[in-house]
C-alpha cells in the first residue's frame, strides 16, 4: 500500500481540526439558542470530517472537494483585497494558505497516493 505523503497528512490534520472547531462552534450555538446558525455550522463541521476521512484514506473525490473549497477561498481573498484594501494581510495569507494546500494535495507523491 502506498504510504500517505506528509503533505497530505498535514492538510488532513488541518481539515480535521477545522471540522472539530466547526462542530464545537455549532454545538455551542445550538445550546446558546441560535438554532439555525448552530445547525448549519454543525452540518458543515460534519461534512468537513467526512471529507477529512476521505483525504486520510486517499479518496480522489475528497481531494477534488478540498481543492474546490481552497479555490473558493482564493476567490474570497481576492474579493476581500479588492473590497477592503485595509485587509491586505488577511487576503494575502488566505491566498498563501490555499495555494500551499493545493500544492501539497497535488505534489508528485500526493498524485501517486491518490491514484492508487
Amino acid at each position: 500500500m502506498e504510504r500517505r505523503p506528509r503533505g497530505v497528512t498535514a492538510v488532513s490534520v488541518i481539515s480535521a481540526v477545522v471540522g472539530a472547531l466547526q462542530i464545537l462552534t455549532g454545538a455551542l450555538l445550538l445550546f446558546g439558542g441560535a438554532a439555525l446558525a448552530g445547525s448549519l455550522i454543525l452540518l458543515v463541521g460534519v461534512l468537513t470530517w467526512i471529507v477529512t476521512v476521505g483525504l486520510f484514506r486517499g479518496s480522489n473525490g475528497a481531494r477534488l472537494f478540498v481543492t474546490i473549497v481552497l479555490l473558493l477561498n482564493v476567490g474570497s481573498a481576492i474579493y476581500i483585497l479588492l473590497a477592503h484594501p485595509a485587509q491586505l494581510w488577511s487576503a494575502v495569507l488566505g491566498v498563501l494558505f490555499a495555494v500551499i494546500g493545493i500544492a501539497l494535495l497535488f505534489s508528485t507523491k500526493a498524485n501517486a497516493y491518490f491514484d492508487r
